[in-house]
């Protein structure tokens, strides 16, 4: 099994089967499942995160690891990682934090491997490819179209009745709900993966959804779509705090796919929010008992011009240049800055300022020593981190 790990082909095969039988493979969804029935026990040694493979350059890297132990003496170590990460091991919460910030010359693909060992016992490895790609205005948070499902980070929680959040394929993969027949009145909840809002300046969310017969017993819609910045992940949603929002849903018994609108999660401020499709009917028979289905979750988050907001007036010149280099700013805060120059390989060259800087207009004349070829300027502050390139010629 460890010899042997799943491969792609082994998991678009899965997802073949899936889309024709509705049945999974689960040893090829969760490998740790071997472990848990033919080895020695789930608590044996392995990972038990997820690998985070997409970074953008000036962009916030994080990955935190976590893992399993057999209660033995043990050891994580990052024995292949790229000069723009940092690894910081916690043995005593089996945890591990993988973090770093890569810069417009780490565009690319990076491997990283992480090691388990436990004294005399086992060695586990996880290894992955961050891809680093260049920075964007508009990052996709969240894109669901149910081709996977149940989407992963996702949780369906029922507080009461036998009907769930189910997949279906037909009329093309969705989740729907339907209280027709079930064993109470429904009480049920979809709920996202955490997701951590402040990295955007402005978060749009979009979803379908369709709706057949009616129920007399519940205000419109059925369906609502909620927010919780204190749900931890787990337990009965109703422990907690949440919030509804507005949007667009079909009239009843439509039969209509319908467009939510776009929904401004802006204002919401907190580091880990949680949304949610909560769906409630008011009996289980006719005229107290809707059909709902929802597709095509898309959350967008924008980050802003940053350099409009603490930076204005940035000006490097010559560029390209032979040697002699002018920056001229103006910073709108009091703020640390470093600026430095750095190869495409991502290694720092020069230092041309370190400084604590009031607010106000800023000259720098420098003689770089630098042969010919592309080369990026770093600004890095309190506030923001923002790289320009940089031509140097014969």
């Amino acid at each position: 099994h460890y010899s042997d790990p799943i491969s792609q082909k082994e998991i678009d095969r899965n997802n073949a089967v899936y889309d024709i039988q509705d049945n999974r493979n689960p040893y090829i969804d969760h490998p740790e499942f071997v472990e848990c029935v033919f080895g020695n026990g789930c608590n044996s040694l392995n990972f038990t995160s997820t690998p985070i493979t997409d970074a953008m350059a000036t962009v916030e890297y994080v990955y935190n690891i976590t893992y399993n132990t057999n209660n033995e003496t043990e050891t994580i170590t990052c024995t292949t990682l790229p000069d723009w990460l940092t690894f910081t091991p916690d043995l005593e919460s089996n945890t591990a934090l993988l973090t770093g910030t890569p810069q417009a010359g780490d565009v690319g693909n990076h491997n990283v491997v992480l090691t388990l060992d436990e004294t005399g016992s086992d060695t586990q490895t996880q290894e992955f490819i961050i891809e680093v790609t260049p920075f964007q205005t508009i990052i996709t948070v969240l894109d669901v179209d149910f081709t996977e499902c149940i989407p992963t980070g996702w949780t369906i929680y029922s507080v009461s009745s036998d009907s769930n959040w189910t997949c279906s394929s037909e009329q093309g993969e969705h989740i729907g709900i339907n209280a027709y027949n079930s064993s109470a009145a429904c009480n049920d909840w979809f709920i996202s993966p955490a997701i951590n809002l402040d990295t955007y300046d402005t978060e749009i969310l979009t979803f379908d959804t369709w709706t057949l017969y009616s129920d007399g017993g519940i205000s419109n819609p059925e369906v609502r779509l909620k927010y919780s910045t204190n749900y931890d992940g787990t337990g009965n949603p109703e422990d907690f705090t949440w919030t509804n929002k507005t949007y667009y849903y079909p009239q009843e018994n439509s039969d209509e796919w319908t467009p939510s609108g776009n929904i401004d999660l802006t204002s919401i401020s907190s580091g880990s929010v949680y949304l949610a499709f909560h769906y409630t009917s008011s009996g289980t028979g006719a005229n107290n008992s809707t059909h709902w289905k929802l597709d095509n979750i898309l959350l967008e988050g924008q980050i802003v011009n940053i350099e409009n907001q603490f930076i204005k007036n940035l000006n490097i010149y010559p560029n390209p240049t032979n040697s002699e280099i002018n920056l001229e700013y103006y910073l709108s805060k009091q703020t640390n800055i470093d600026i430095s120059i750095y190869d495409i390989t991502g290694k720092k060259l020069q230092t041309l300022e370190t400084a604590d800087k009031t607010a106000g207009n800023y000259k720098i004349n420098e003689h770089l020593d630098l042969q010919a070829g592309i080369y990026f300027i770093n600004f890095k502050t309190d506030y923001f981190n923002i790289t320009k390139k940089l031509i140097i010629e014969n």
